[in-house]
């Protein structure tokens, strides 16, 4: 998934791809585990009157385990998603381990 974004706080603030990639396998049916992870870049210098650091240029990587289950409830078809995701790579950005759990 490609995403660009342009922050509220700061003037400019243009973001890069944003890639957010998944490989897993199927272990029983409905049950998927693998590996997750994203990787974004920003591609030009924080300004504005949000932006009390003065202009740069923040990069993030991030790999995890994730699991996903697919089941019926009341004849619909429903997906739990649980991803963990670990800052290994970062420059200039926040970071920190993220935990997501989702269902749909």
């Amino acid at each position: 998934m490609d995403r660009s974004l342009v922050g509220p706080c700061t003037v400019g603030r243009k973001v890069g791809p944003v890639r957010s990639w998944a490989v897993g396998f199927e272990c029983v049916q409905g049950l998927v585990l693998g590996v997750v992870g994203y990787d974004y870049r920003q591609l030009n210098g924080d300004s504005g009157s949000g932006d009390p650091v003065g202009p740069f240029r923040g990069s993030l990587d991030a790999i995890g385990p994730g699991l996903s289950y697919t089941t019926i409830i009341d004849k619909r078809p429903v997906t739990f998603n649980l991803r963990y995701y670990h800052d290994y790579d970062f420059d200039k950005h926040f970071h920190g381990d993220t935990t997501i759990a989702s269902a749909r």
